[in-house]
């Protein structure tokens, strides 16, 4: 078990503070920081007018919280030095970007996760790589959603707002809301994963295949790739054709 930690992250991947002390359009009299995952880039700085916030507020995201499952469901992992652990209720803290398991009482976050071949949740498959955010390397856990040649990843992150009580006292202190950052990520014959262009011609234009038959498809299945669904079927169409 030396491979483990038991003493947890106080923060995620990478975060940065983009706004503060300026108010959102739903609490006019809250006083209201924002944090973000840098995946997600900076919606603003503390200079920027209470205008530019409120338009930046609205488009947060879904509401969602700390964890990807707010109870321990069962869980297994594999690691590259053969062991599989298949009796671990497991939770993942997005949050902090941890996957943690209960262990004799004790909550334990794996300390080394590049060891991982695999994590199961559910029905939710992990695997830690490294992908490409803001022109840089970075590492973390990514969500396999097709696997193949060319490999549809999602990193799941999240945003939050921190309302703080505009007369600094009261019942219940501050609140903080977690929104979703969900980005997708490609890795084509195990290279590093480069993160989804919005348009789906840029898609196209990324993958080494016949873009006139992913054109094809697309234009028949009325595919705009913009949700997940459209996404897995079109990469799986992508890896059997």
């Amino acid at each position: 078990m030396a491979k483990f930690l038991i003493v947890l992250a106080s923060f995620g991947l990478c975060s940065r503070m983009y706004a503060q002390n300026l108010d959102p359009p739903t609490t006019k009299t809250d006083n209201v920081a924002s944090q973000n995952d840098e995946l997600s880039g900076s919606s603003g700085t503390a200079a920027q007018s209470s205008s530019s916030l409120q338009q930046n507020f609205l488009f947060l995201g879904q509401e969602c919280g700390m964890y990807l499952y707010e109870e321990w469901k069962p869980g297994s992992f594999e690691l590259e030095d053969g062991n599989t652990f298949q009796d671990r209720m497991i939770r993942y803290n997005i949050y902090n970007q941890q996957m943690e398991y209960a262990w004799k009482g004790d909550t334990v976050a794996i300390g080394n996760p590049e060891d991982l071949i695999k994590l199961t949740i559910e029905n939710n498959t992990f695997v830690y790589r490294e992908f490409i955010c803001n022109n840089k390397v970075r590492k973390g856990y990514l969500e396999l959603l097709v696997e193949g040649k060319h490999e549809l990843l999602l990193h799941r992150g999240i945003k939050y707002v921190y309302k703080e009580n505009p007369h600094g006292t009261g019942k219940g202190g501050p609140v903080t809301t977690y929104y979703q950052d969900n980005r997708y990520f490609l890795s084509c014959n195990g290279k590093i994963a480069e993160q989804l262009p919005e348009r789906k011609n840029e898609i196209i234009a990324m993958l080494e295949e016949d873009e006139k038959e992913l054109k094809k498809y697309v234009k028949e299945n009325k595919c705009k790739l913009k949700n997940q669904d459209e996404l897995v079927d079109f990469f799986v169409f992508v890896n059997n054709n």
